[in-house]
């Protein structure tokens, strides 16, 4: 039996939940007796592992099947169990491949395979560290989901594909695939519930607070405040009078956002300092505060308590009892001196 052969009938006959890189093939004495038919992959209970020689020679396997069932097989129609088997496991050893994926495609629309299977396919592959990273299989989640005019986004588990993207995120930080991802879900969920903004804004916030140089959840968050300014613009822009007349709101509520945020990132300034991704965060909030303020007053009075600021960095004032790590302190240095110097053109 070839090592593909032996993964297929261990993805068929084994409810396989994850799948594992292992640093080198395990001893067959080792190896639970039922398991033993699968050497050298490791199969216990639901896990199924691989080492990463083996990864290479099941790679080559299964191009070398594929190929020669295309040469046999060359009508587009003729899509057979033994094609869906062998996109399958091409997939799951390797996501980006545009080929593999189109097909499964095509099967989905033919209904040959379900999108409820497909779907926990890419959970499996995804189960991989590095597969999570791949645009193709992002996509390709998203795709199923839109594909036939929306009619299954109605059923989609939101908070679970939420908690997939979290799972992601932690097993492969600064996964800008997964994050767009869950960009796309949040403008999904604001049209049902406009109060998910306020939950993902904490949960992104704790999740900056552990990983504050992850520069793709920090452009999550500024989504998440964007689309949070734009949502309170919408909804108290225009109030209508006793009389009946419509009065332009200012946007109090908004600043009151923005200026609990910077004293949130202003502790993280401080706290963790010479973080690259924390001081181009700190621009983007600036830009807000220009954008809703109500005259040039409000602004001149922010830049200048900004100014205040960088000045109690450069003068080392608020450093030393503040920072867990003084050792990128002249990178703090330099960072905070430019976003001065960005205020002032702004100015």
């Amino acid at each position: 039996m070839s090592l593909y052969d032996k993964l297929l009938h261990a993805l068929t006959h084994y409810p396989i939940d994850e799948l594992g890189i292992l640093p080198c093939a395990p001893n067959l004495s080792e190896i639970p007796s039922d398991a033993q038919q699968y050497y050298p992959l490791l199969v216990v209970g639901c896990k199924l592992g691989f080492s990463f020689d083996q990864w290479m020679v099941l790679l080559k396997e299964t191009q070398e099947l594929f190929n020669d069932y295309r040469l046999h097989h060359f009508e587009v129609l003729d899509m057979t169990d033994t094609l869906e088997q062998l996109t399958r496991v091409m997939v799951l050893l390797k996501p980006d491949n545009y080929t593999a994926m189109n097909i499964r495609k095509q099967m989905v629309v033919r209904g040959q395979v379900s999108i409820p299977e497909e779907l926990k396919l890419i959970e499996l592959m995804f189960t991989i560290a590095k597969h999570t990273k791949s645009s193709i299989a992002w996509y390709h989640r998203q795709w199923l989901f839109t594909f036939n005019n929306k009619q299954h986004m109605n059923d989609m588990d939101m908070e679970r594909e939420i908690q997939l993207c979290q799972r992601c995120i932690t097993l492969h930080p600064r996964n800008y695939y997964a994050w767009n991802y869950r960009q796309w879900l949040v403008a999904l969920m604001i049209e049902r519930d406009n109060g998910i903004l306020q939950q993902e804004y904490h949960s992104t916030c704790q999740w900056m607070e552990k990983n504050i140089s992850d520069h793709t959840g920090i452009r999550h968050l500024e989504f998440i405040l964007d689309k949070w300014m734009v949502s309170l613009s919408t909804s108290s822009s225009i109030q209508s009078s006793p009389q009946g007349s419509t009065l332009l709101s200012d946007h109090h509520h908004q600043r009151q956002i923005i200026q609990s945020h910077v004293a949130w990132l202003t502790a993280l300034l401080l706290r963790y300092p010479g973080h690259e991704s924390l001081w181009c965060h700190q621009r983007f909030c600036a830009t807000l505060w220009f954008q809703y303020r109500d005259n040039d007053k409000q602004w001149t009075d922010w830049a200048n308590q900004q100014h205040r600021f960088i000045q109690q960095i450069l003068d080392n004032e608020n450093e030393q009892h503040q920072s867990l790590d003084l050792s990128n302190y002249q990178q703090q240095l330099g960072f905070s001196s430019k976003y001065g110097l960005w205020l002032c053109f702004m100015k």
